[in-house]
């Protein structure tokens, strides 16, 4: 917010005429330390041609600056100052309402990142209309929720037909990325069924509680499904801080947990935590893949 303020002042931005957005693991509130931006700018014009350059040379100058902060360029371009991520309202929803009537792979990519929409600072009124438009348009179409379903299962927890915890060989050491295959299951249900419900919550932890409060679940699933992904999101964190549960490589590799080093007792909560996983996952296909 101190970026923007500081950047907006010298090259004349008013910011009742802005939003700043943050998308994906930042718009839920969930960065972990190996993180990079996932950002866009919303801004009010009449003549988005012709303003547009303005707007992403002031989004580009936010950009470095955040990157020389500690927040690294993301490299999947997903940055206010990307053309695509710097738009106004109307064309905002557009790109939504295409993402949601034409779900390709790639647009569902784009949903699962987008779709945490969390304004952060400038005119936050301006980001209103979207995520009332996310919450209203999404539960209409039964053709997205089915093949956002599918596409969620691309990710299955690591769990053998027996289940026990399937690791993956690395280096001579068993391995699990717990965020392709723990707190992405986790993040993914929760948003589809909030989709699916017109709940308006970003952040993982408070789209459980709504669901379940939504669909009268008992206190103690819903408690399962926080504690399991709080769980996978704090030993994410034990990796990237180097308290030796990690692979080598550790930059390359900061969301794989070296399997083999951790005690009896973190390994039993982690394959509870893949169950919890797993039994979401069948709710899901069994009322929409089956």
């Amino acid at each position: 917010e101190r970026i923007l303020e500081v950047v907006g002042n010298r090259v004349g931005i008013d910011p009742r005429n802005y939003c700043w957005l943050s998308f994906g693991s930042e718009g839920r509130s969930e960065q972990t330390i190996a993180t990079d931006q996932d950002n866009g700018l919303l801004f009010v014009s009449d003549q988005p041609d012709i303003d547009r350059p303005h707007w992403l040379a002031f989004a580009r100058e936010v950009n470095q600056i955040l990157d020389q902060c500690g927040y690294p360029l993301c490299k999947g371009n997903i940055m206010a100052s990307n053309p695509d991520c710097c738009l106004t309202a109307r064309e905002w929803l557009s790109r939504f309402a295409k993402w949601i009537d034409v779900p390709t792979p790639e647009n569902l990519l784009s949903v699962n990142i987008f779709f945490d929409l969390r304004p952060l600072a400038g005119n936050q009124d301006l980001a209103k209309p979207l995520r009332e438009f996310i919450v209203r348009k999404a539960k209409e179409s039964s053709l997205f929720l089915r093949m956002l379903a599918e596409n969620i299962m691309r990710f299955r927890p690591p769990l053998t037909w027996h289940g026990s915890v399937d690791t993956t060989e690395f280096e001579g050491l068993r391995t699990i990325d717990l965020k392709k295959q723990g707190t992405a299951v986790f993040v993914d249900a929760a948003r589809f069924l909030s989709l699916e419900y017109g709940i308006d919550e970003v952040n993982t932890r408070r789209r459980f509680e709504a669901i379940a409060a939504r669909l009268s679940v008992e206190e103690q699933r819903r408690d399962a499904w926080v504690s399991g992904f709080e769980f996978l999101q704090m030993m994410r964190l034990r990796i990237q801080l180097d308290e030796g549960v990690g692979v080598p490589n550790l930059q390359d590799r900061p969301n794989v947990v070296n399997y083999d080093v951790l005690d009896n007792i973190d390994r039993r909560i982690l394959k509870e935590c893949f169950r919890v996983g797993r039994r979401l996952q069948q709710r899901i296909e069994t009322e929409y893949l089956r």
